[in-house]
């Protein structure tokens, strides 16, 4: 079946939205990345507060409703059901965000900006103690925006 023109102008000026919501979300990841604060390792332990068991390795969904729930930014009016869907895609089969899946959801995607990932790997917390360093203002901040904007 063959599309109408007026299906086929519908169907572009979708996938157009579509392409230039990754563009918006891709900044996103570069920006968070580029925070000289942002540390993968630490980020991903701050997220877990004092209501979970840190050495677990993974995240929940509620884990990560109740960190937006305590920061100033309109993320934190996100409901259950939306932190959900926008995790869905990092989460592993049983529901968990596990490391893996929050450096896919944080870290740059195209290759071009394969240097500013890099720099953000090597960023992580080489010899510093298990539980040391946490989350910048700036990086929850440029965090909130990602989650938002997913």
């Amino acid at each position: 079946a063959r599309l109408s023109p007026q299906q086929e102008a519908a169907a572009l000026a979708v996938l157009r939205v579509a392409a230039e919501g990754e563009l918006v979300l891709e900044h996103s990841r570069c920006r968070l990345s580029e925070a000289r604060e942002f540390d993968p390792q630490v980020t991903f332990r701050s997220l877990h507060g004092n209501w979970s068991v840190a050495s677990q390795g993974w995240l929940s969904v509620h884990d990560v409703y109740a960190w937006l729930g305590s920061q100033s930014h309109s993320a934190a009016g996100m409901l259950l059901e939306e932190v959900g869907v926008v995790l869905e895609p990092f989460l592993n089969p049983h529901g968990e965000l596990r490391y893996d899946g929050f450096l896919r959801l944080t870290l740059p995607r195209d290759p071009t900006h394969a240097g500013i990932k890099e720099a953000a790997l090597l960023r992580t917390a080489r010899g510093k103690p298990e539980g040391s360093g946490s989350m910048s203002t700036e990086v929850g901040y440029q965090l909130c925006r990602l989650l938002e904007g997913e």
